[in-house]
This record gives structure tokens, sequence and C-alpha cells, in this order.
């Protein structure tokens, strides 16, 4: 597993140096395509909705891109998730993403975050928001401090560009 995630890694890296454009994040692109996030002014306090989320979330069984649809690494957007009735952990971010993107989060804060798990090594995804992640391995939302005891950033993307923990990063020009 280490091996896999490992040449992962170095294919994100390598589509996403100096990239600018969604084309070069295509499983990130048919996301994005086939979501409709339809965002309202949201209402409340951050954290009880991200902790709402949170628990929906963890209900659903975690089960691997390789036995839900025949590929190592699949994005699902969310009617892809209810349609498997699970997902994996880019799944779960995602769908954390837009549901806090329909309750009106601004999409500034929210970033899906490929991060390192520093006891496994494994390559992992969460959602961030804000100062608070959200982690489908975790019983509880993350605050920042708890959240770098556990991981290594790698990179992050939302519907408006990415971030590498390296400081490259870019915008994309999204026509919707």
């Amino acid at each position: 597993m280490k091996h896999l995630a490992t040449a992962l890694l170095v294919t994100i890296l390598a589509t996403a140096a100096h990239a600018d454009e969604l084309e070069h994040f295509p499983k990130w692109k048919h996301v994005v395509e086939h979501e409709q996030a339809m965002p309202k002014p949201f209402a409340g306090e951050l954290k009880p909705a991200l902790d709402a989320i949170q628990k929906h979330y963890r209900a659903i069984p975690y089960v691997e891109d390789f036995k839900n649809y025949g590929v190592v690494d699949h994005w699902a957007t969310r009617a892809e998730m209810r349609a498997k009735g699970s997902g994996d952990c880019e799944d779960f971010a995602i769908a954390e993403y837009f549901d806090l993107a329909e309750a009106g989060i601004p999409e500034h804060d929210l970033w899906i975050m490929v991060v390192i798990v520093k006891a496994t090594q494994e390559l992992h995804a969460v959602l961030k928001v804000g100062p608070w992640v959200l982690d489908r391995r975790a019983p509880e939302v993350l605050d920042a401090r708890r959240f770098a005891d556990l991981y290594t950033p790698v990179f992050r993307i939302n519907r408006t560009g990415w971030a590498g923990a390296d400081g490259s990063g870019g915008r994309f020009n999204l026509t919707r």
C-alpha cells in the first residue's frame, strides 16, 4: 500500500506542477462538473454544523474504490456515493464539501486536503473548513493542533483553485 501511495503522490504532483486549469485535475473536474451546489446564506454556528456533518458521514460504511468502482482511485460525486451506499476518504470529503457549500459556508473556507498520515505514511483525504478538519477516521471534528499531530499536508483543492504544501498553486478558470 505504501508503494501505491507513493506512486499516486508522484503522479498527482507531476500532473499538478504549474497547473492553473481544471483539466490538470481530471478526477476533481469530474466531480465539479456533476455537482450542483446551490449555496444559501449560512445561518448558525459553524462548529455544531460540522459536528452534525461529521456524525452523518461517519455512519456510512468506508469501502475502498477498487471494491466500489473497480479502479484504484475514483473521486465520487455525492450521487455516486449515495448509489453505492459507501465511499472512501476523498468521497466523504467531497460529499461534506458540497453539503457545506450548499449550507452557505463560503467556498474559500472549504478545502479538500490530500495528506500523508504520519503514523503509516499513507495518503488520505480530509476536508478543511476554516480552522477545523473533518476526517472520516476521526471520531470528532479536529482542530488545527490535532490535525498537525496526525497529518502532513500534500495539497489542497476546491472549486476555485489548488495549493501545494510547497507553495505552488493556481486558480481555476471556471465558467459556471
